[in-house]
């Protein structure tokens, strides 16, 4: 459903043979009617990319979504990484503390306090290390989008930029249905200060091409 917003969004051709068939429009509805259920507990997901990309031809304006795209979830990810490194943290310190208070021996510390918690220590290594892998290969994502946008400026014309653009995505919607998902909570938490810094930086990139115009 991401993919074929964004096919929509940014009037993209639809790669069925990456991405098989679109989601059936029933489908889309069910969704639809299950978020209105609780999409009062979060402001309404409008305007999902910055508006100011609107006052760029679309070849460049889609760069500046794709790059957001990757941005945004490469930040979210990497923070939630951070979270998880830092329970693991306390954990770790918490089963010493633990220990050291109750002054057990290091068979009883391992038996009764580290045992019951590897199964959680487990899982935030594992988040942490997911999450962080994730954001890198979006991160590396986002500087190919910055390459083809330095072309891109050069010549918004360029041949093949729309088979570049349509890679891109396809490479999206791979980091997509490879990556674990984030909790809502977490997206909730961060949206405010990245949707600011996301306007910000599309900001920059418009006023990138505004002021390369009068020299055109």
């Amino acid at each position: 459903m991401q993919e074929r917003f964004d096919c929509d969004v940014l009037s993209m051709k639809w790669d069925s043979i990456r991405v098989g068939s679109p989601e059936p429009n029933e489908l889309v509805l069910e969704q639809a009617t299950r978020y209105a259920l609780w999409s009062t507990k979060m402001p309404p997901l409008t305007d999902w990319y910055p508006r100011i990309v609107g006052r760029l031809p679309l070849p460049l304006a889609r760069l500046i979504c794709q790059r957001t795209n990757c941005w945004w979830d490469a930040t979210q990810r990497r923070q939630y990484a951070v979270a998880m490194a830092g329970l693991l943290l306390a954990c770790t310190i918490g089963v010493l503390w633990a220990g050291l208070a109750a002054k057990l021996t290091m068979t009883d510390l391992i038996l009764v306090v580290l045992l019951p918690m590897l199964s959680t220590m487990k899982l935030a290594h594992q988040q942490w290390t997911e999450h962080r892998e994730a954001a890198d290969r979006l991160d590396r994502l986002r500087e190919r989008v910055e390459r083809v946008w330095k072309e891109a400026l050069a010549d918004s014309n360029k041949p093949g930029l729309d088979n570049d653009q349509r890679a891109l995505q396809g490479e999206i919607f791979d980091c997509r249905k490879r990556n674990p998902p984030v909790f809502d909570f977490v997206f909730k938490r961060l949206r405010d200060s990245h949707e600011a810094q996301m306007n910000f930086g599309a900001e920059h990139f418009v006023m990138e091409v505004e002021r390369l115009q009068p020299a055109r």
